[in-house]
């Protein structure tokens, strides 16, 4: 036999890693607040109502008796963002975390998935007490991957696991006492009973005339230069159908191109350049996921 190859860092990292996933997860103070976001006024209209019951959860289920019908008191607590992607989901998350002065950790369905059979189910049950350790709200990113329908045509041990990974998680969110937040952008393939279970299910559109007009003013930075020609009506109505992620990248690739071309301030025509050249990549691709 010969000698094993020496290890590096990485390896030794990755390895662990994959013996245990969830170790490497931590409950982080949220970097967002609702001043960081811009949201149309039906969001924030659905997310304080949301908000409303977590904050003042005694009143409500002790004095005004809703225990009676509830037997959970508000204790277990999920709600559901759905939408296109770029739309503010992930940060709105750390937002409520914030709010409500609490850790956040935030999963994606790959830091919990197991190549071996059986393993998938336990992380989510480690994710989960580690958020009642720690007090924090759980954040599944992309959760129809997780909260996707249960199969009914068992075929090999795979299909076990998918079933068994969901019903360990509909137990999970049956037994936590704390606050779960999904975000999806495929709403329609989560499993019925993962919809009973969450209480409130919010849309996050791509953000209007007026919403978009707010994110060209929240992300231009002061320091920013810009020639006299910038007008932030112009660029909110050419924006149309982007996202606040996109926009946020407009104003990084423009402040880029503009150092490219040696010029000392950002011009109207440098943005409009860079939102067309996004209009177009993003209809590129999507005739790409049309055509497979």
């Amino acid at each position: 036999m010969g000698l094993e190859k020496p290890r590096n860092q990485n390896d030794i990292l990755k390895a662990n890693k994959e013996k245990d996933p969830i170790a490497y997860i931590e409950a982080k103070v949220p970097k967002w607040d609702f001043s960081n976001i811009v949201l149309d006024k039906e969001i924030i209209q659905r997310i304080e109502e949301v908000l409303l019951l977590i904050e003042h959860n005694n009143k409500i289920y002790e004095e005004w008796g809703l225990s009676d019908i509830d037997k959970s008191n508000g204790k277990s607590f999920s709600i559901n963002f759905y939408g296109f992607s770029g739309t503010g989901k992930s940060i709105t998350a750390e937002a409520i975390a914030k709010r409500l002065n609490k850790k956040i950790i935030k999963i994606n369905y790959a830091d919990i998935e197991s190549k071996y059979v059986g393993d998938t189910p336990k992380n989510i049950t480690k994710v989960f007490e580690k958020a009642k350790e720690t007090n924090a709200i759980l954040f599944f990113d992309e959760a129809d991957s997780i909260l996707g329908k249960r199969l009914s045509d068992i075929r090999n041990s795979t299909d076990t696991s998918v079933n068994l990974t969901r019903s360990v998680m509909l137990t999970q969110l049956d037994d936590f006492e704390g606050i779960v937040i999904f975000a999806t952008n495929f709403y329609k393939n989560y499993d019925k009973a993962f919809i009973r279970r969450i209480f409130a299910h919010i849309e996050f559109l791509k953000p209007s005339l007026e919403g978009r007009e707010k994110i060209w003013k929240l992300y231009l930075p002061t320091k920013l230069p810009l020639t006299e020609q910038v007008d932030i009506k112009k660029l909110s109505e050419e924006s149309d159908g982007l996202t606040a992620s996109d926009i946020k990248n407009i104003v990084l690739k423009s402040a880029i191109r503009t150092l490219s071309l040696n010029q000392d301030k950002v011009s109207l025509e440098t943005f409009l350049e860079v939102i067309n050249e996004l209009k177009e990549s993003q209809l590129d691709c999507d005739k790409t996921y049309i055509n497979n």
